[in-house]
């Protein structure tokens, strides 16, 4: 039961990364966490971000290697201590963190806060970078951080998608042996992954095709109200509600 939700899941989730550019990782790590293990579902999604990463084979000629070079030590470091957190951190304190985080990027987007991007750019691209990366070993979800520097630093569309898109391999491509040396990436996650995989093939198919044909803004209300029920479940599931 558990692989078949995991599969819907990762099929609606990079449906919507391929038809409008964001919400792979965003919307299918709170879901699966919900109902396997949030260490197994960050390990499990990792799989399907890793792949979306290999877009970058298109896009390196955009490449800011300026930008990259600031935020790229941060990451791999962050990458690799958030695994170490993840692997030694209590499952509820996880999914409260996550619930948590969740209801922060909805509030920051909803009500146009400056806070957080303020702090971002004060603390630089090295320290931007390191947190990324511990969100992305931890959670799986480090993208709103890079996004709000790399907003104010690259003002050409083409090389911000490339950038973030490159930062994000190389945090995925440090995070798989990572999490396999910690015994985190299982070979039951990895037998979960190629079950899925047809359905991530297909989720990215249709969803490009689907690009431009589908009103961004009905997306994001949905990709928001999933997210929000997603962390109120989240935070409800750590501490016992349900």
């Amino acid at each position: 039961m558990s692989i078949a939700l995991a599969t819907i899941v990762i099929f609606c989730s990079f449906f919507t990364q391929a038809a409008i550019g964001f919400g792979g990782g965003l919307i299918s790590i709170p879901l699966t966490s919900l109902f396997i293990p949030v260490s197994d579902a960050v390990s499990f999604v990792l799989i399907f971000q890793f792949l979306m990463g290999l877009i970058i084979i298109k896009t390196y000629k955009h490449i800011d290697f300026g930008v990259l070079i600031r935020l790229l030590p941060g990451t791999i470091i962050g990458s690799l201590c958030g695994i170490l957190i993840l692997k030694n951190i209590d499952a509820n304190i996880v999914r409260f963190g996550l619930g948590l985080f969740i209801l922060l990027y909805l509030a920051e987007n909803y009500f146009k806060l400056q806070i957080f991007k303020k702090i971002i750019l004060k603390i630089g691209g090295y320290v931007t970078g390191f947190i990324g990366g511990i969100l992305m070993g931890v959670i799986g979800m480090g993208g709103p951080v890079y996004v709000m520097f790399l907003k104010e630093t690259i003002k050409s569309t083409a090389s911000f998608h490339a950038t973030i898109t490159t930062i994000f391999f190389l945090s995925h491509l440090t995070r798989l042996p990572a999490s396999y040396a910690t015994s985190l990436l299982t070979k039951d996650i990895l037998v979960m992954s190629i079950i899925a995989f047809p359905a991530f093939l297909l989720a990215m198919w249709l969803g490009y095709k689907a690009h431009n044909k589908i009103s961004e803004t009905v997306f994001k209300n949905i990709v928001n109200m999933l997210l929000l029920l997603s962390a109120i479940s989240l935070i409800a599931k750590a501490v016992h509600l349900i």
